[in-house]
């Protein structure tokens, strides 16, 4: 700002930024931000379109990450890699923040991980 008056507006940008992301113009590095911009209800119902297999966009935390989609879980130490749970849902729950269920894999299937007899080949 200089005096009354501002010299950037971060509002317009931002709002450029995201027209050109959902355009397919430019590409965030935050798989979430461009889905989630100004949605402050949860996204499960909408399609992400670069979420990695097994998430989608949760557009009610701070800040929108991937999270584990139900029956699903994330693999400690890798934010981005999600494996379908043997015993399913009653295995996996649900993520939610206000139950601090994070979505990250239950200790037996991230042994099973460790061990390869669940396969991580859509991860990077």
């Amino acid at each position: 700002r200089k005096g009354g008056s501002a010299i950037h507006d971060y509002a317009a940008e931002l709002e450029d930024i995201l027209r050109l992301a959902n355009h397919g113009t430019i590409e965030m590095s935050e798989l979430c931000m461009a889905e989630c911009a100004g949605k402050a209800t949860n996204s499960k119902e909408r399609p992400c379109k670069k979420c990695p297999l097994g998430s989608y966009c949760d557009c009610e935390i701070g800040m929108p990450l991937p999270v584990a989609k139900p029956g699903f879980c994330h693999v400690k130490q890798k934010r981005s890699c999600f494996v379908e749970c043997p015993g399913g849902l009653a295995q996996c729950p649900e993520f939610e923040l206000k139950t601090k269920k994070s979505g990250q894999c239950p200790d037996e299937v991230q042994e099973m991980v460790e061990r390869h007899e669940i396969g991580l080949g859509h991860c990077d």
